[in-house]
This record gives C-alpha cells, structure tokens and sequence, in this order.
C-alpha cells in the first residue's frame, strides 16, 4: 500500500502540481492523505465527510457531505485525496463542493479505481474490480 502512495506521490510531483491544501475525504482518505501529506511535504491537511454506503454493499440514493471541508480552500490548489473511486459518485460531489467554493484548482487522487466509476481521478495507482479492504479497516467498511 505504501509503495502505491509513493508512486502516486511521484505521478503528482512529475506532472508538476503543488498543493497548498490536500484534503482527506473521510474516513477511507484520511490514511492515504496524511500520508501524501508527508510525501507531499505539505502539512497543510484538511478533512471532508460524505456518506454513501448505509451497510456493507448497501449504498445511499446518493452521497451527501455531512462536514465540510475543515480550511478554507477558496482560491487555493486543492488535492483531494480518497482511498478508492468506487461508483465515483461520493467524488463527484465533492468536486463539485469544492469547485463552487471557487478553488483556483481541483485534482483528485485515489489509491484505487473502480472500471464502473462515474468520476476519473486525476492520479490513482491501480484499477480493480474486487471489493477493497485496506490495511487501516479492521472489517469491511461502510
């Protein structure tokens, strides 16, 4: 798992992208954005919460924020960072909050795409199928 974040670390400092704010979509994106926030060298860490999934497998109509972003990213370059696109519509939400705040710009990251997944990240390491349980779960999260 780290080594998929250093090697998304190396795909955003290759494509020449300083973030002032990185935001971690709660709660799958705090792991992976606190460590880009150290790969990264930017202490400048921000949280977001949206809910999707009522149960195991079993998802809302639709994602809602329940906590805005925790800084204010108005006029900022702003990484937003998940642990996977899943149905991408949780991520699309988010973009879409933060774009209206206006951010200056907007690139999201993620550890995992889903093929079916409505919202392309920016940068993600790796595409699967297979539901996901990372090392910082200790079941199967909703």
């Amino acid at each position: 798992m780290y080594q998929m974040l250093l090697d998304l670390a190396q795909q955003i400092k290759k494509d020449r992208y300083k973030p002032e704010i990185i935001v971690g979509v709660s709660r799958g994106g705090w792991p992976p954005a606190r460590v880009m926030s150290d790969l990264l060298q930017n202490p400048n860490l921000a949280n977001m919460k949206v809910e999707f999934y009522k149960d195991i497998g079993v998802r809302n109509k639709k994602p809602r924020i329940t906590q805005a972003v925790t800084m204010e990213v108005v006029g900022k370059r702003v990484l937003v960072v998940d642990d996977v696109s899943d149905t991408g519509h949780s991520l699309r939400v988010v973009a879409d909050h933060l774009q209206r705040k206006p951010v200056k710009e907007l690139r999201v990251c993620t550890i995992y795409l889903k093929p079916q997944s409505i919202y392309r990240p920016d940068y993600y390491s790796r595409t699967t199928r297979k539901w996901i349980i990372f090392p910082w779960e200790r079941l199967e999260a909703v």
